[in-house]
């Protein structure tokens, strides 16, 4: 068997193991404009985020500002802190591996900023 490459394929267990079902692959390395892609988002993707979508990516860079998150070309949402503010210069420092959640209306941090 092998990861899936669709949204309707079953995971593998190693694919679960290694948390990489909710992992963001970053196209770039803009630290204030994140955009990636996910496993199983190519093709037979949702059409929008759906409240409860968890993520979580390696950060690039530092970000010098808000940041926002644009995942398989769904639209470009806000990445708040997890105390729910608009993150600003500095937070995410490069080389931090960041988890997050769609609450609806924006990406919300698990892990901790900087700033809070």
């Amino acid at each position: 068997m092998s990861d899936p490459t669709l949204r309707n394929q079953y995971i593998t267990l190693g694919m679960s193991q290694d948390g990489r079902q909710s992992r963001v692959t970053l196209a770039d390395a803009n630290p204030n404009t994140l955009s990636g892609t996910m496993v199983g988002w190519a093709t037979g993707s949702p059409a929008a985020y759906y409240p409860g979508l968890i993520i979580s990516w390696f950060q690039v860079t530092t970000n010098t500002g808000a940041v926002t998150m644009n995942i398989g070309g769904r639209g470009a949402v806000s990445v708040f802190s997890n105390a729910g503010e608009a993150l600003i210069d500095g937070d995410l420092p490069a080389g931090t591996f960041c988890m997050g959640y769609y609450n609806d209306s924006v990406f919300q941090l698990i892990t901790d900023t900087t700033s809070t």
